[in-house]
């Protein structure tokens, strides 16, 4: 399973990633609780689950708004399907990976909020490991 977040069906429709058995692709709105819950809960097995979802917004994240939204998707989006996903990967004893650019330890300017985020995805992993020993 595949899913997005930012992008909508023509954006699917465009992508080189074919649906096939195994593999369904779906958007996502990783900032609604109840929508990462719903997906979540509509896979009965799960072996891996792959945080991907980023967005940045170059001098515009000195705005408290932005920088929340940056935070919101990048960030929290990434813990809240963890969470969502964590009962399935249990029970398959399966593997998140949480990716994070460069940006996770390399600050550069103009985007405070997108290299925020990413050091915290890398802190997530790090705590992720500790407090859920069955899932990898």
């Amino acid at each position: 399973m595949t899913s997005t977040s930012g992008a909508n069906d023509s954006d699917l429709a465009r992508t080189l990633l074919k649906t096939r058995a195994g593999l369904t692709l779906a958007t996502l709105d990783v900032t609604d609780d109840a929508a990462v819950t719903s997906f979540a809960r509509q896979h009965k097995r799960v072996d891996a689950l792959v945080n991907c979802a980023g967005i940045l917004a170059r001098d515009k994240e000195f705005e408290i708004e932005t920088f929340m939204k940056v935070l919101d998707v990048n960030l929290t989006g990434t813990f809240r399907t963890c969470l969502a996903f964590q009962p399935r990967l249990a029970q398959t004893k399966g593997s998140i990976v949480n990716i994070a650019s460069m940006n996770a330890t390399l600050a550069l300017p103009r985007i405070p909020a997108y290299c925020a985020s990413n050091s915290g995805v890398r802190q997530l992993r790090r705590q992720h490991r500790c407090l859920r020993r069955d899932v990898r």
